[in-house]
């Protein structure tokens, strides 16, 4: 009998040391995703939806602009979403009511290879669009195709900012 007993108390501590273990591996899981701007009466309106950043090197970082209008009663709060496998915060970008403002979206020009499109999600305070895409365009020439000479290595920055 004494055996069944300690067998019955290993068990129970193994479902409570695995309970245990689960619900930390749920709360690393919860922490690490972004909460998206809390909805506001901001509207966002957008000038142009799509950039072309034209000829890159393979590689760059590349940080593109766009236009985005604020035609609600109250701030406008947009931050780009991360990549899954990314543990880097987007800056968060506030435009005044009545106002248009600039985002910056921040690629690697990597993500334009083979089609040359990305499409970038930003998490917006608008309720009626909590989401907006954004459309990246340009061409990359792969590292074994560029020359050193063809490009100006002071104005091209391998550091991602």
């Amino acid at each position: 009998m004494s055996r069944s007993w300690f067998i019955a108390l290993v068990s129970v501590c193994l479902v409570v040391v695995l309970a245990a273990a689960l619900f930390g591996l749920l709360q690393i899981a919860e922490s690490e995703v972004e909460a998206p701007p809390r909805a506001t009466s901001g509207r966002v309106q957008l000038v142009s939806d799509e950039q072309n950043v034209g000829v890159v090197k393979q590689g760059m970082p590349l940080l593109v602009t766009f236009t985005v209008a604020n035609t609600g009663s109250e701030s406008l709060v947009l931050r780009q979403y991360r990549a899954q496998h990314s543990k880097r915060l987007f800056p968060t970008f506030t435009i005044e009511p009545g106002r248009a403002g600039e985002v910056t979206a921040e690629i690697r020009s990597d993500e334009l290879l083979d089609r040359g499109v990305k499409h970038v999600r930003f998490a917006t305070s608008d309720p009626t669009s909590p989401e907006l895409w954004l459309t990246v365009r340009g061409t990359v020439v792969r590292r074994a195709a560029a020359s050193n000479d063809y490009w100006d290595q002071e104005s091209v920055s391998d550091d991602f900012p």
